[in-house]
């Protein structure tokens, strides 16, 4: 279930259902029913609170389409309504510091996703996806990869297939006469239309809204993920199954079994080879027990890991000796979250000012970091002031000093203008020289222009940085600096001693200061400040001397623009 060890563990919706059929038809007592009922809707009020909602919202969309269909039985039906409600009751009263805790903090409407994707195609309950095995089997049937869930495979539960939607029209058509059909087909298709969610897909194109924006308010179910929602719907179809196959004749039951088998083998997920259940993403770290030695028992862990949802395998393969600092989804904060940084999606990195207090708020004591993650995220955890402790297992284990962590000092920086024109002001920046030796500010040489260049070593600018040499030569009242940006390996290339540069040359690992000027533009591009910090010159690409006495004299000419300070 990639990671979803929530969604795994659904068993106690079924066995719900189990315990409400059983009550309706009389074998289990009044006292049994809401006993084990009440403890269902603990278990799965403890597992996922989202479950537990649309679990609600289907059990009472089921409850209406009872009484709608039981006729004489309509009193019966009502009198376990209200022994469900009880049960409803008793759960509330065992759950109370849960509930009081939780409406003490009920965080702020919002979406975490959004509503285009949170719906299923209309065409989904019929066409195959990839990942089952006639879906595979049918290229022509990739309109599928149009569909609003078609980026998230996993969450997409929309399929039924041909022969199961076969199977119920056939159970109409057999059991029109039984009041039960009705409501039974009433569910299925009020559970199928919620699924479409607020917005209605057609073959990948939207054509309106969907019954799913009724629950756009409710504070349990705003955040529901309607592709989910046929989970329910599937257990109609079970009974419908198990009722169509007992009410068969003889001569033609092998026909109905073949039908239902036939649908049940269309679901059927395509997997290349066992197991499964991925556990070739788990480090040795963890499977070997290592963790044990290392981390101390319910210590709040960050884990870095390849993709998301690993942390939580971690956690269950660490038989949860560990504590998480945020769940897998939650409510989006006022501040940027750090739950999810990835291997795999290495261009995201935080500040390691408001990442360090973000640990610590959330009680954070070790940072496991995946070797697979090593390369991108370590010089963050330097930055940090994060210490290695451990490594081993295919990763690390980093933690604060014992004086705590103090991250170093960002530069301040705040730009204005656009790529054509340029504006605003650097206040104040900060780089650590290439060699160490100390640290370069704009205030240390303050009344001069300054020409400033970004590279990083994957961009092979050995040219750029000897014509801007040359310039620098050239031009002993400009001041010049190239900062090496992004560069992750632990030992930075030396340009000075290799290229004869005798300007200054800073690192930023973090590449914190090229970002701070909002410019998506690759590496290298170059600067030009005024005495006063303002930004009169933004050119992209690598230049020549030529290129560079251009960007001097435009930024001249540049000077007389009026400024844009903000931030």
């Amino acid at each position: 279930m990639h990671g979803h060890v929530n969604l795994v563990l659904i068993f106690p919706v079924p066995l719900a259902v189990y315990l409400v059929v059983r009550r309706v038809e009389g074998s289990i007592g009044i006292v049994a029913f809401i006993g084990y009922l009440a403890l269902a809707l603990i278990g799965v009020c403890s597992i996922m609170l989202e479950t537990f909602a649309t679990a609600t919202l289907f059990g009472v969309l089921a409850f209406a389409c009872a009484l709608a269909v039981a006729g004489r039985d309509r009193s019966r039906v009502f009198r376990v309504g209200l022994e469900v409600a009880l049960a409803y009751g008793i759960a509330a009263v065992a759950l109370l510091p849960y509930l009081v805790s939780f409406l003490d903090h009920l965080p702020a409407l919002a979406r975490l996703r959004p509503a285009e994707t949170g719906s299923i195609d209309m065409l989904s309950p019929l066409l195959p996806r990839p990942g089952t095995v006639f879906g595979s089997a049918i290229p022509l049937l990739r309109i599928t990869d149009r569909f609003p869930v078609a980026r998230l495979p996993a969450e997409d539960a929309g399929y039924v297939g041909v022969a199961l939607v076969l199977m119920v029209i056939l159970f109409v058509v057999s059991e029109r006469k039984r009041r039960e059909t009705w409501g039974l087909l009433g569910f299925v298709l009020l559970a199928t239309v919620l699924s479409f969610g607020s917005s209605l897909h057609l073959a990948g194109r939207r054509i309106g809204t969907g019954l799913g924006v009724i629950a756009a308010h409710a504070p349990l179910l705003l955040n529901a993920q309607p592709p989910r929602f046929p989970a329910y719907s599937a257990l109609a179809l079970g009974v419908i199954a198990a009722i169509w196959l007992a009410h068969a004749r003889p001569t033609f039951g092998w026909l109905r079994l073949a039908v239902v088998v036939l649908g049940a083998a269309a679901l059927l997920p395509v997997v290349a080879q066992p197991p499964f259940y991925p556990t070739e993403s788990l480090p040795p770290f963890i499977t070997e027990g290592t963790f044990r030695h290392v981390l101390q028992p319910d210590e709040t862990v960050f884990p870095i890991v390849p993709m998301v949802g690993d942390e939580l395998r971690w956690q269950q393969a660490a038989d949860f000796s560990f504590r998480l600092p945020i769940a897998y989804i939650g409510a989006i904060p006022h501040q940027p979250s750090y739950g999810h940084l990835l291997a795999t999606r290495g261009g995201y990195m935080p500040n390691p000012l408001p990442f360090a207090s973000w640990l610590q708020g959330a009680g954070v004591t070790s940072v496991v970091l995946d070797d697979a993650a090593r390369e991108h995220f370590e010089p963050l955890l330097r930055e940090t002031r994060l210490e290695e402790v451990y490594r081993g297992g295919g990763v690390s284990v980093w933690r604060r000093p014992p004086d705590g962590t103090v991250p170093k000092a960002l530069p301040v920086v705040t730009v204005a203008g656009s790529e054509r024109i340029p504006g605003g002001s650097v206040r104040e920046l900060g780089v650590p020289a290439l060699d160490a030796s100390g640290r370069f500010t704009l205030s240390q040489d303050a009344g001069r222009p300054l020409v400033m260049t970004f590279y990083t070593e994957a961009c092979d600018c050995d040219l750029h940085l000897i014509a801007m040499q040359r310039f620098h030569m050239a031009h002993p009242e400009v001041r010049a600096l190239a900062i090496d940006s992004f560069t992750v390996s632990k030992h930075v290339r030396n340009v000075v001693e290799a290229l004869g540069l005798t300007y200054d040359v800073g690192v930023d690992r973090l590449g914190r200061i090229a970002q701070s000027f909002a410019r998506p533009s690759p590496l290298p591009f170059t600067v030009m400040l005024a005495p006063d910090g303002r930004v009169v010159n933004i050119v992209d690409g690598a230049l020549d001397e030529a290129g560079f006495e251009s960007l001097f004299n435009d930024g001249i000419a540049q000077e007389s623009l009026p400024v844009d300070h903000y931030g």
